[in-house]
């Protein structure tokens, strides 16, 4: 690439063809390698009265200084080759803090998120759950999503966090975070069943189980609960027997659950019926 421009090389050509003359003795021209590197073909291709084989009336970008040694090496800098010097430029996320680029300063994204990541009024919005926001790295930022929500890639982020996270995927052991230490519940306890919610999970337990401070189930003894929803359904005139995660219940004597008389119990002790004796005269 030349580095002069129409008017100079048509003043440049004046002068050679007058030197070449003679019109101009002791003229001549050479490229200034005193402060740049330049490279000198040694002629100029007029395209009019052919080559003029001269010194000085081209001069082109010489070796690329960013291949070498270079000043343009601080953090955030890079080395921009110009025709016969080159000069210092800042990496994206760095900002030059003056006119010669000595110094590139990290650009904090995060002081204008709405023009990095998705912050904007409708958040909430369907298919644009929830709002990511932005932490600055240093050349750089990050769009993270609330615990969760997920993006597929990070250019996502920058337009929400349109995915529910199943965390009860993610971590099959979410919900067994306490145990005896080798991945077993406590004794007596059961682990809590991982359930997804949209944006979070519940941690919950079967059946004739309760949820404990430790977030694992101990079992409920449905014979002696006096909540409603938990107590057991025997018949008042039944024995309540607890087992894990239920209970039996038993007619009382003088009472029974077969009502048919086949032997077999009809309700399980959640219904007892007198037994009449037969009288025999």
């Amino acid at each position: 690439m030349k580095n002069l421009t129409d008017t100079d090389e048509e003043k440049k050509f004046i002068r050679a063809k007058a030197a070449l003359t003679g019109g101009c003795p002791g003229y001549s021209c050479a490229c200034d390698n005193a402060l740049h590197l330049y490279a000198d073909p040694g002629g100029l291709d007029t395209g009019v009265i052919g080559i003029i084989t001269a010194p000085g009336l081209v001069c082109n970008d010489g070796a690329d200084e960013c291949a070498g040694t270079h000043s343009c090496t601080a953090a955030g800098q890079n080395c921009i080759n110009t025709i016969g010097t080159y000069e210092c430029g800042c990496d994206t996320g760095y900002a030059c803090n003056s006119a010669l680029c000595n110094i590139c300063d990290d650009v904090d994204e995060c002081l204008t998120p709405a023009l990095y990541c998705f912050n904007q009024f409708n958040c909430g919005d369907p298919g644009i759950l929830q709002c990511s926001t932005c932490s600055n790295t240093i050349g750089s930022y990050e769009c993270n999503c609330p615990d969760g929500w997920k993006h597929d890639t990070d250019e996502q982020a920058e337009f929400g966090c349109i995915h529910d996270e199943d965390e009860c995927v993610l971590d099959a052991t979410i919900c067994n975070e306490n145990g005896d230490g080798f991945g077993n519940p406590a004794p007596g306890r059961i682990f809590a069943i991982c359930t997804n919610t949209v944006g979070s999970y519940d941690c919950e337990c079967d059946t004739g189980y309760g949820l404990t401070a430790d977030d694992d189930c101990e079992d409920v003894d449905e014979c002696v609960e006096t909540d409603p929803a938990l107590v057991h359904s025997c018949d008042p005139n039944a024995t309540c027997q607890n087992t894990a995660g239920s209970f039996t219940c038993s007619c009382n004597v003088g009472f029974t659950d077969d009502k048919d008389g086949d032997g077999i119990s009809d309700t399980d002790g959640r219904l007892c019926w007198t037994i009449v004796n037969a009288v025999t005269g």
